[in-house]
């Protein structure tokens, strides 16, 4: 019975969120994406929502708040939503012409094990579809972080 609790009590915290968001050490990965405009609920040029699979799989809203029609670059930032339940923050600065795009985000911060993130991700699509690939590091975090 013993070894009973034993294992679900290891069972437990291996699968609990804060073992889930331990931080500390790099990481890549990648996946796919698929965008389509939504309605921007504050002031923006544009506002994207994308599913996400792979490494940073979920929910991503994009908030672009400059674009050059001479240049085709626009910037913004980008909310992550992850299917574990943490946010990833990030700015983004990319370029899109005849549905053609590429983009580079820059790393921000976020939630649990992204609280203190460094790096980035790359992507590139065609017509609000594509890939990704991402390389990170989560920071040791300290106090209540």
């Amino acid at each position: 019975m013993l070894k009973k609790i034993v294992a679900l009590a290891a069972l437990a915290l291996a699968t609990s969120s804060s073992a889930l968001s331990a931080p500390g050490g790099c990481h890549a990965v990648s996946g796919t994406f698929v965008n389509h405009n939504i309605p921007c609920t504050v002031p923006a040029v544009a506002c994207v929502e994308s599913e996400v699979t792979g490494g940073l799989a979920g929910v991503t809203i994009t908030i672009v708040t400059s674009y050059d029609p001479v240049t085709h670059v626009y910037a913004g930032t980008v909310t992550n939503n992850l299917e574990n339940g943490a946010v990833l923050t990030s700015t983004i600065v990319g370029t899109t012409f005849n549905g053609f795009g590429q983009s580079t985000e820059t790393l921000t911060g976020g939630t649990r094990q992204f609280a203190h993130v460094t790096g980035s991700t790359a992507e590139a699509g065609v017509n609000g579809a594509g890939t990704y690939t991402a390389d990170y590091c989560l920071g040791q975090v300290g106090g209540d972080d």
